[in-house]
């Protein structure tokens, strides 16, 4: 979002919330809605500043949610010590433990789909190597192809032919 849309949006935020109190009779000085606009914006810009700093820190996502939930695990115990009494406060640490370790689950989860995703048509292409290894010879050694092409054209032998098909047309073998 660029600071112009920004401006424009918190503009209309203060516009509206503006018509909301002169509406039941509290009202504003005209110099109010300036300040108050010039320094959202600065709140604004400087938010984008850090974000943009953080993002190019060489830092792993990965890392650093590991390194928040060890910080909130170590908070649950410390305040599951010193002071018991605070249940809420403990219930809605636990809940965040909670919550990251399900997440946690999704993501090995989205990683185990991922892995079969792979292996089952490199599996069921194994079975077929031995008789499509003449065509990607052929591919491999044309010259006239490009990389890219090489690529493509390897892509259309292993994934893009149905069993018996060649060229989109039936081709079946009788030796």
């Amino acid at each position: 979002m660029t600071m112009e849309k920004a401006a424009v949006i918190i503009v209309f935020i203060h516009h509206r919330r503006h018509a909301q109190l002169s509406h039941v009779g509290i009202t504003r000085s005209p110099i109010s809605p300036l300040l108050c606009l010039k320094r959202q914006v600065e709140e604004l810009a400087a938010a984008q500043l850090n974000a943009d700093e953080l993002n190019e820190l060489p830092v792993s996502i990965a890392n650093l949610r590991e390194a928040a939930v060890k910080l909130v695990g170590k908070a649950v115990l410390k305040l599951a010590s010193e002071k018991p009494e605070e249940l809420e406060t403990l219930a809605s640490f636990t809940e965040l433990l909670l919550a990251s370790e399900e997440n946690e689950i999704r993501r090995s989860r989205l990683q185990l789909a991922r892995q079969c995703f792979d292996y089952d048509p490199t599996a069921a292409s194994l079975e077929d190597l031995p008789r499509l290894r003449p065509y990607l010879d052929v591919v491999g050694e044309d010259e006239s192809l490009s990389q890219d092409e090489k690529i493509g054209r390897v892509k259309d032998i292993l994934f893009g032919w149905k069993k018996g098909e060649r060229n989109g047309s039936s081709h079946e073998t009788n030796s």
